[in-house]
């Protein structure tokens, strides 16, 4: 594959798009919609052309396809928010994406996250072919959404050969992008290599990272900035601020490299207001660390 000097690919990993519900409190990965339309904005005005998913796929094979500044927009967990709230925005500005789902939960909710974050509900299968009917292509965020490295290779088959045919099932095209949720892809991501390719998977997902140079090293451990409400796209994709992959992980505890970091070098800040982080915590964590689910 050819080096492409200065072509980059950023994939952005938004969670909710909106305010919480009824009830709920305010976390990091609540992003207000004003605060949405600026990142749009910025993409659009600084050169970094949204893709879809067919011209991202093409481009991991044929780098040389690609624009020089492209961005992928990736939601996770499949929020009926993206319905009701994200979706009319990426209209506004025509910007497909992609949404990826854990097919266990579709029509209903997100009994996954434990407490940490608002339960919401989970878009259902006419809320995915509307999506789809309207540039956002439905992907697979497994079945469970458990965390791969807690599972065996069997299990993580499952996650991904049973999620994969739900979603052909239902919506009637082929899924080929795994996101890992949590962005963890396990204790042998090389043997996973091979079952994602076996299953005709053609690219999967991390969680964390900036943008990605050429050429390619693994399409199978894609970085993606996590975006919250104070993500600086700026300092992400152009000095190269952002929350590093567990991998070379040097701004948060090891004790658990799936949260977003409080702070350091090389860091996407959090929150600054103190309750706003307090309520995102897991109680009694002494690291202030941010979790998703």
């Amino acid at each position: 594959m050819p080096t492409l000097d200065g072509h980059k690919l950023a994939i952005l990993s938004f969670h909710k798009i909106g305010e919480p519900p009824p009830g709920g409190w305010t976390t990091w990965f609540y992003i207000p919609e004003e605060t949405f339309i600026r990142q749009l904005t910025y993409l659009e005005a600084n050169g970094w052309q949204v893709i879809d998913q067919s011209r991202f796929l093409k481009g991991l094979e044929d780098p040389e396809s690609l624009p020089r500044r492209s961005s992928l927009l990736t939601f996770d967990d499949g929020y009926r928010s993206m319905r009701t709230v994200a979706l009319p925005l990426l209209k506004r500005f025509g910007f497909p994406s992609i949404l990826f789902v854990p097919t266990n939960y579709i029509g209903g909710r997100d009994t996954f996250g434990s407490g940490r974050n608002p339960s919401e509900p989970i878009c259902d299968w006419d809320d995915l072919k509307v999506l789809e009917s309207e540039g956002v292509s439905i992907q697979s965020h497994g079945a469970s959404h458990r965390h791969f490295s807690e599972m065996n290779l069997e299990e993580q088959k499952a996650e991904l050969l049973h999620s994969q045919a739900a979603l052909e099932d239902g919506l009637g095209h082929p899924v080929e992008i795994f996101a890992f949720p949590y962005g963890d892809d396990g204790a042998n991501p090389e043997a996973l290599r091979k079952e994602l390719e076996q299953a005709g998977y053609r690219a999967a997902c991390l969680y964390r990272g900036g943008p990605i140079s050429f050429p390619l090293a693994n399409p199978f451990r894609l970085p993606r900035l996590a975006m919250g409400p104070d993500t600086d796209l700026e300092a992400a994709l152009e000095r190269g601020e952002f929350i590093p992959l567990p991998s070379s992980l040097s701004c948060t505890s090891t004790a658990d490299t799936h949260g977003v970091p409080s702070a350091s070098v090389n860091c996407s800040p959090v929150p600054k207001d103190s309750e706003t982080v307090a309520r995102a915590l897991e109680p009694g964590d002494p690291t202030a660390r941010l979790t998703q689910p």
